[in-house]
């Protein structure tokens, strides 16, 4: 288990960094026409 958290965190990280980027591409993408 102990193994695992590294990677589990690693992968949670980018995870959120691209759903961070996907809600302002998302958000962005409301704005326009």
């Amino acid at each position: 288990i102990a193994q695992k958290l590294p990677e589990i965190a690693a992968g949670s990280t980018v995870l959120g960094f691209n759903y961070d980027t996907g809600e302002r591409y998302l958000s962005i993408e409301g704005f326009l026409p």
